[in-house]
């Protein structure tokens, strides 16, 4: 069996070769595939993602089907190419389908349940073609479900572009990130938020069991009405200002709505104050065409 040989992996799908779960538990042929995943080594699991990745455009809908669905155990063994490919991908006509065959199922297109499976893998390889794919979603493909599928992996990237790409029906997006500080960032360029937002904080509050100080701290956030995330120290105007990346305790970044960026640092000493600085314009271009990892670098 070689995870290359399209004709082999599309039969595996079909049910017509092994290797074969037990067939007492067995509900489709997706519980073979995942037999097998589990027998491959890492860089036969990267081939057998673009092998599956061709197969989402098969003329057999059940095997387009059950193509999409496989790659779900295998978004982490996505390459940097097998990536652009699937944001190619994302726009073929043939994707223009209903699910067919599988139970794990659950959007109502081809294209829509793939998106949401290699959008992660399109954000960790190709920040770029992630940032296009958010900016134009293919159609029938929801922004807030891409984002919540990218956050965990990208948090940097929803928060560069919370305001432009989210709203207030995509708390989902928010309670996705990994990490506490990127919450609080992207709630606050985003609020204040509507009641119905703070009750789902708090639901996932209680199922993450998050502590009571990162929660009322996220409050506080998401009423848009903390001056510290209105508007980097040393500058006092009356445009309102958003985070846009950064890191704790370090650097961070901020966008007024006219456009103008300023980069904020942590001065050394036990103080915490800091030192705030307008971008010059080649600074600011670098991180409209390179996203906030220009800042890294300064």
């Amino acid at each position: 069996m070689t995870t290359t040989d399209i004709d082999h992996v599309r039969r595996v799908l079909q049910g017509l070769e092994g290797p074969y779960a037990d067939p007492r538990v067995a509900t489709d042929a997706l519980d073979n595939l995942a037999v097998w995943i589990e027998e491959l080594a890492p860089e036969q699991r990267t081939t057998l993602a673009a092998t599956l990745l061709v197969l989402t455009l098969d003329d057999d809908p059940i095997v387009a089907t059950g193509a999409v669905l496989g790659l779900r155990p295998l978004a982490e063994h996505v390459d940097a190419s097998t990536a652009d490919l699937a944001a190619d991908t994302l726009h073929a006509p043939a994707l223009d389908r209903s699910p067919i065959g599988f139970a794990g199922a659950s959007a109502p297109t081809l294209r829509a349940e793939l998106a949401a499976v290699v959008a992660p893998a399109i954000a960790r390889r190709r920040p770029v073609r992630a940032r296009q794919l958010l900016d134009e979603p293919p159609t029938g493909v929801d922004r807030g479900e891409l984002g919540m599928a990218i956050a965990p992996t990208a948090p940097d990237l929803v928060m560069e572009h919370a305001t432009e790409w989210f709203g207030h029906d995509d708390i989902g997006v928010v309670l996705r990130l990994p990490r506490h500080w990127h919450r609080i960032a992207v709630s606050g360029a985003l609020g204040p938020w509507p009641e119905e937002a703070h009750e789902a904080v708090d639901r996932a509050a209680d199922w993450q069991d998050w502590p009571a100080g990162d929660t009322e701290a996220l409050h506080r956030a998401m009423t848009g009405a903390d001056p510290h995330l209105n508007r980097p120290d040393g500058i006092d105007d009356d445009r309102r200002w958003r985070i846009i990346g950064g890191t704790p305790h370090g650097w961070t970044l901020w966008r007024a709505d006219d456009g103008t960026m300023a980069y904020e640092t942590l001065d050394p000493g036990p103080a915490w104050t800091t030192t705030t600085r307008l971008l010059t314009p080649a600074e600011a271009d670098a991180v409209r065409t390179r996203g906030v990892a220009a800042a890294a670098e300064w």
